[in-house]
């Protein structure tokens, strides 16, 4: 279309020296995937019915896209935006065994991620070619992503400082699909009046926050505060005078609620 090439993958089923793994076919899937190409041929020989190894590996590759479809990650795919996210491998291999072709040696990153955002979701793909287990983190997470579902296990993993750490065996694959809660935050401050302390509490989200600031009425920031991805917090409050005051949560530098309190004795 307009002459722009399409990439594709093409991935065979045969039997030919070595006999074909169920694991192998389910990997070989998604990482064409995480190589982000927009079409998958597959050659295979007829005789797959009669042939126990490549039935099996045909079953695979179908319930893959099973899951591909169901999920939505086809449209992901073809019509997401990419995101751009980093990632580092905490223990295991760094690197694919070597791939010898033609006489000229290969070797690539253990791991593969491809992430896109489609709609309101974020979908990532994550496979390790290495063969042996891998604990790995993905990072630069979007600020207000406060949680990933894992759509192979169901598992939900939360988010902390743009963080996921997860683990991989060989030549497996996680799929996550990373949400944040769209409803706007509330916040309440109690007492109010205060004296010497306040807590502040998220009411209506789970959105959590990890720094407090507050403001006097010119807007200077006087006070900061730190917690790890919470809820609710006191804060001494005894070092400010009578007064109105501004106080702010943010998530990863992402303000994500505003309120203000009175100070009296």
């Amino acid at each position: 279309m307009n002459k722009e090439k399409t990439v594709i993958a093409i991935l065979e089923l045969f039997e030919q020296e070595e006999i074909l793994s169920e694991k192998e076919t389910w990997h070989d899937f998604w990482l064409a995937l995480a190589c982000d190409v927009k079409g998958i041929q597959v050659f295979s020989h007829f005789y797959r019915n009669s042939s126990l190894t490549l039935k099996k590996s045909w079953n695979t590759l179908n319930k893959a896209i099973q899951i591909f479809k169901e999920n939505k990650i086809d449209k992901a795919i073809l019509d997401g935006d990419d995101i751009s996210l980093n990632n580092r491998i905490l223990s295991g291999a760094n690197s694919t065994p070597l791939l010898t072709m033609q006489n000229v040696t290969y070797t690539y990153p253990a791991l593969k991620i491809l992430a896109k955002q489609y709609n309101d979701t974020t979908y990532v793909i994550v496979v390790n070619s290495a063969e042996e287990k891998i604990t790995f983190q993905i990072t630069d997470i979007p600020p207000l992503m406060i949680g990933a579902k894992q759509i192979l296990s169901q598992k939900i993993i939360e988010i902390k400082k743009q963080v996921i750490t997860d683990t991989l065996n060989a030549l497996d694959v996680a799929l996550y699909k990373l949400y944040t809660d769209k409803s706007k935050v509330e916040s309440v401050i109690y007492p109010c009046p205060a004296e010497n302390n306040i807590t502040i509490k998220i009411i209506n989200s789970n959105i959590t926050f990890d720094k407090v600031k507050i403001f006097n009425i010119y807007g200077k920031c006087i006070q900061e505060e730190f917690c790890d991805y919470c809820l609710e917090i006191a804060i001494d409050i005894q070092s400010h005078s009578i007064g109105t005051y501004i106080i702010q949560l943010l998530r990863n530098g992402e303000e994500i609620a505003t309120n203000k309190f009175v100070i009296s004795y």
